[in-house]
């Protein structure tokens, strides 16, 4: 059974492997979620542009509906002109036959435009689906690798567990609660060294915070104490680093 010193610092090696080992894992599931959204976008930005290629279809349907409407009705039109009797009725068939014509040359350049529009979309929906296979292959093996780092980060995990588990054995129950208090606010750093400022005078800071601490804490740190000292700004639980020995 070692000191206690001896017993919190192995108990805070071990905390700070452990909230290594919790931030490796994170950000496995991390990149999982983030190729996720990757995917996500690309299915939200292919459902826009099938969207997208439907109306321009629908348009140009449209369009090619109307143009071959009015060519019916001019060779009906025609059609008639051969049976006027009357060149009033002759010129009043030929005035409707050229609105007709003029109208439908018009329609003609709206349906060659939305057809390219068409071909165009098509084209980019064709890339795009593209890019979305390959983003969902790479999805699969991204959660396939974050599944087995995952894993692997577990087992070591578990095994860090029991070993702090062991080194709490060593420690007084308050002082293990606070520690952990102290961990869980400062992401597993619940220890601060004590740093010499100035090597000619006994001016010393908690490297937690950075701010000063008295020489009563000093003297109680270098005693050899069974006791623990904290940083009264930040609370943090201090021994001496290499400056203040």
């Amino acid at each position: 059974m070692g000191t206690l010193t001896e017993n919190l610092q192995q108990y805070d090696q071990l905390t700070r492997q452990l909230y290594q080992l919790r931030d490796r894992i994170r950000t496995q599931q991390r990149r999982s979620r983030i190729q996720e959204r990757k995917v996500a976008e690309h299915d939200q930005d292919l459902l826009q542009l099938r969207q997208k290629l439907q109306a321009a279809q629908s348009e140009a349907g449209a369009a090619e509906l109307e143009l071959k409407s009015r060519e019916e009705s001019i060779q009906r039109l025609r059609a008639q002109l051969n049976t006027t009797k009357t060149n009033k009725e002759y010129s009043a068939l030929l005035r409707e036959i050229n609105t007709f014509k003029a109208d439908s040359g018009g329609i003609e350049e709206t349906a060659l435009r939305k057809m390219a529009e068409v071909d165009e979309l098509k084209g980019q929906l064709a890339d795009l689906q593209k890019v979305g296979e390959q983003e969902k292959t790479q999805l699969a093996k991204v959660q396939s690798e974050a599944q087995a780092k995952s894993h692997e980060l577990e087992n070591q995990l578990a095994q860090i567990q029991e070993k702090r588990r062991q080194a709490a054995a060593g420690l007084p129950g308050d002082i293990v609660a606070q520690f952990e208090r102290l961990a869980e606010a400062n992401d597993g750093d619940a220890t601060a060294s004590v740093a010499k400022v100035n090597p000619k005078r006994d001016e010393y800071i908690c490297s937690g915070c950075n701010m000063g601490l008295t020489l009563e804490t000093i003297n109680a740190l270098r005693s050899g104490r069974e006791d623990v000292q904290t940083c009264g700004v930040c609370g943090r639980l201090l021994y001496l680093g290499d400056s203040a020995r």
